[in-house]
């Protein structure tokens, strides 16, 4: 056997005892291949290891692990996180058996509940510990088998200085048992509707978001169309005249406005675009016009504001 299978077997055979299974799935994908799961038990796998290596290497083929997606087992995979997220996980109660770094903020743990469950219920569980630690938000969400350790992973571009692929490494292979797996069996259902009703109210939250975003798009369409009627109106008054006589026309206009309730800040807008006589300062004398009429309640003159 050669020293880099060697190498390989030592982490593959780590992983999988600490999952704990007598039997496990094994598939292999490549970019042109898809296989079909292969079901054996322990020893038939560690014993035909060269053979999964050589697949890895030669035939360009990801070696994903699993237990069969029929038999009752213990097994919860979860993620891919950025970091592990070990300590969380055992304070919590939940010791992970085996924790996968697969490449660039793709990391995996596995855990083990210590009972065997139906698939169903191993789902629930590892879509509400992803949603509870914020992996993932959506129920049934999370990968249902992973990388399986000591062999190389071609998802990722970079590859070593030596034409190797980076390996798929295992950070911990403890084979330990949560200590609340117990509880998060017993309590599935519970748990599982309290994940449902935060993400719905979530969702709801976030199209009434996206409603009030929406509303306020448009209201801000429409002033904008109302604001350029009204200037395009108020530089009709304006032809023929002298600046004298437009800033007379303005205030009447403000006056005007006032005293039929029109917004404060639609009269601003409007009188800034229409006043383009004065420059850059279209908006202080605009917003002085306007003050001076709304703040008083009267149609005392405002400050004189032409440009010097």
């Amino acid at each position: 056997m050669a020293s880099r299978a060697k190498f390989q077997n030592r982490d593959a055979e780590r992983h999988l005892k600490a999952l704990g299974l007598s039997t496990y799935a094994l598939t292999f994908t490549g970019l042109l291949y898809r296989g079909p799961c292969h079901a054996m038990p322990l020893s038939e796998l560690l014993d035909g290891l060269d053979e999964v290596a050589r697949r890895n290497k030669k035939a360009f083929q990801h070696v994903f692990i699993h237990g069969a997606d029929d038999d009752d087992h213990d097994l919860v995979l979860l993620g891919p996180t950025q970091e592990p997220f070990t300590d969380e996980l055992k304070a919590a109660g939940y010791d992970p058996a085996a924790v996968v770094h697969v490449g660039p903020g793709h990391v995996e743990t596995w855990l083990r509940l210590g009972e065997s469950v139906p698939r169903a219920t191993r789902q629930s569980i590892a879509a509400y510990l992803n949603w509870a630690y914020g992996v993932s938000v959506l129920p049934k969400q999370g990968l249902k088998f992973g990388y399986l350790a000591g062999f190389e992973c071609r998802a990722y571009e970079e590859s070593l200085r030596n034409g190797h692929y980076p390996r798929i490494k295992l950070l911990e292979a403890t084979g330990a048992v949560a200590s609340r797996g117990r509880t998060l069996i017993e309590t599935v259902e519970e748990l599982d509707a309290e994940m449902r009703a935060a993400i719905e109210c979530d969702l709801l939250e976030d199209i009434e978001a996206e409603r009030a975003i929406a509303e306020a798009e448009e209201a801000s369409r429409e002033f904008d169309e109302h604001v350029a009627k009204c200037a395009a109106v108020w530089l009709g008054y304006y032809q023929g005249q002298g600046l004298h006589a437009c800033n007379e026309i303005d205030r009447t206009e403000v006056q005007a406005a006032f005293e039929h309730d029109v917004p404060r800040d639609l009269v601003v807008e409007a009188l800034t675009r229409a006043a383009t006589r004065k420059g850059s300062r279209a908006r202080a004398y605009a917003e002085a016009t306007v003050a001076a009429v709304y703040d008083l309640g009267s149609d005392d003159p405002s400050p004189d504001l032409e440009p010097s």
